[in-house]
């Protein structure tokens, strides 16, 4: 009897050490062989968390980084699940309503996802045809719309912009709108197929979409009033106003107002703060070089003076307030 009792115990103590080393062994891995979720293939953040991943993986000593291709809202749910990638790239607007549990995230809630850098800003507006008919947001309604995957960040943003204007989606079907829910990607095809009389359009201003389609026909952009743009900013973080200035077109003669947002790096909660340190330092180490992904495009990229515009600082990794105290960034 007392040999069974010691036997039992020995085996239950070889079991839990067992659990104990498998569990550290997880942790190690997931400190040690990390996953960045990127963009599409051939896009710029794909591009971009190529050489990112190159620069971490040889900067910090027994970590393993590995780009994967991704979106901006897939990359919230992964990192904040925190088991396939622990880090990403996303728009700011998104981390923090995943945060918060609201739009897109209302159904699923991310609080384990924490904010690090700026590393884009980049621009949402609305493009038409010249001889379109459409000069304001009010003459949207009853047109053909594409503004991106159904409930993606494009369409759900041009519904409180609309919203903002005094327009509902309620007043847009009942005067006949139709909306496409197509990446932008296929915008050129379907305007110049005559299938859509506008579209929401986000990234640089000097856009390859838009180059390709005054090839065709003369365009203009969809001005978004002030007091529009202020209601949608006391909405949604991660944003500001900004301009189209008069000439970056030929066709474009006065500044037209619009939305500027923020692309983000963000990590999971529970990457540790020493690691999450790490990749800021060597990040910023290495900027010049990522700049050089970019700038023909993009304006502040990874640009230190720049590094929390969009960023809600509450949701701030550890790591990331450790490494901006450093720099003198935070206080």
């Amino acid at each position: 009897m007392k040999k069974r009792f010691i036997t039992t115990f020995v085996l239950a103590m070889v079991i839990s050490i067992s659990l104990f080393l498998v569990s550290a062994n997880s942790t190690d891995i997931e400190q040690n062989k990390l996953t960045l979720m990127s963009g599409s293939a051939g896009g710029y953040w794909y591009r971009l968390s190529a050489i990112h991943a190159e620069f971490l993986s040889n900067g910090i000593e027994g970590v393993v980084v590995t780009p994967v291709e991704g979106t901006a809202n897939d990359n919230i749910r992964v990192v904040g699940q925190g088991k396939d990638a622990q880090i990403g790239y996303t728009w700011a607007s998104s981390a923090t309503d995943a945060i918060k549990g609201i739009r897109y995230f209302e159904k699923q809630q991310f609080p384990d996802i924490r904010q690090l850098f700026q590393f884009q800003d980049s621009y949402f507006y609305l493009v038409t045809r010249a001889d379109s008919g459409i000069n304001s947001l009010k003459d949207l309604v009853g047109k053909r719309v594409q503004t991106g995957r159904r409930r993606s960040a494009q369409d759900l943003y041009f519904d409180i912009i609309m919203n903002e204007a005094g327009i509902t989606k309620e007043d847009m079907k009942k005067a006949g709108h139709k909306r496409m829910y197509e990446t932008y990607s296929s915008a050129a095809n379907n305007m110049k197929d005559g299938h859509i009389d506008a579209f929401v359009l986000v990234g640089p201003l000097k856009h390859s979409i838009v180059m390709e389609l005054e090839t065709y026909f003369e365009l203009k952009f969809i001005p978004i009033p002030k007091n529009v743009a202020d209601g949608f900013l006391k909405q949604v973080s991660g944003f500001s106003s900004a301009v189209a200035p008069a000439g970056i077109y030929k066709w474009i003669k006065e500044d037209v107002p619009v939305l500027r947002y923020f692309c983000i790096g963000i990590a999971n909660a529970n990457l540790s703060e020493e690691r999450v340190y790490q990749i800021m330092k060597v990040t910023y180490k290495n900027i010049e070089a990522l700049q050089k992904v970019s700038l023909r495009a993009f304006g502040h990229c990874f640009n230190l003076e720049h590094a929390l515009d969009g960023i809600s600082t509450e949701y701030l990794h550890p790591g990331a307030v450790k490494y901006y105290k450093e720099v003198g960034v935070l206080k």
